[in-house]
């Protein structure tokens, strides 16, 4: 039990940290604070945090694959890795090395988390025996809480549902923005290049 208890902490601390700091990958990922002046690219939600995915749905039809694998080898920001990695890795980093598993960004329409599952192989024998198990595994979600940014979605989403209307024409008109969408957002993911 002890043992559970101290991984599910470490597992929920790593987790909150994250979700604390997701609005500046500059904040210190043990006390918050962000430098001044040091910010996020501007329309960072826009693109590399799939904001309009979650409003309009997929427009690549593929989710982004946004999951470190525990315990990180390297917590250097490498060439071409998402935003929402980039944020995760110096929680994730400080998880200790003698826990396995993953820490995870997951994004819904109106939900954004982190999800930090962990296990540890240090069981005592005969403790695994009484069990039927040989390592303990436990499971954390913290939620992304963004309030500024939550509005917006609201907002957006409401006007885009009296502009685009309701049936057959709804569609064409959900598509056509898409369509716009996708492009933009490619532009924007161009001219920034992903930089945090």
């Amino acid at each position: 039990m002890y043992e559970r208890v101290v991984l599910y902490y470490s597992a929920s601390a790593a987790g909150e940290r994250v979700a604390f700091r997701w609005d500046n990958s500059s904040r210190d990922p043990i006390s918050g604070i962000a430098p001044a002046g040091r910010y996020d690219a501007l329309y960072w939600r826009l693109g590399d945090d799939d904001m309009l995915d979650g409003v309009f749905g997929p427009f690549t039809g593929k989710q982004s694959d946004n999951r470190l694998a525990l315990p990180l080898s390297q917590t250097d920001v490498s060439p071409g890795e998402s935003l929402p990695v980039r944020k995760m890795k110096p929680s994730a980093g400080r998880v200790a090395v003698s826990y396995n598993g993953d820490m995870e960004y997951q994004r819904t329409p109106m939900l954004r988390r982190v999800v930090v599952r962990l296990s540890s192989s240090v069981v005592m024998g005969q403790i695994a025996r009484l069990s039927g198990r040989s390592n303990s595994r436990v499971k954390a979600s913290s939620v992304i809480i963004d309030p500024v940014e939550f509005i917006r979605n609201v907002d957006l989403a409401r006007y885009y549902a009296v502009k685009f209307g309701s049936g057959r024409t709804a569609a064409d008109k959900r598509a056509k923005a898409t369509a716009i969408l996708s492009e933009r957002k490619a532009v924007t993911g161009a001219t920034e290049g992903g930089t945090s």
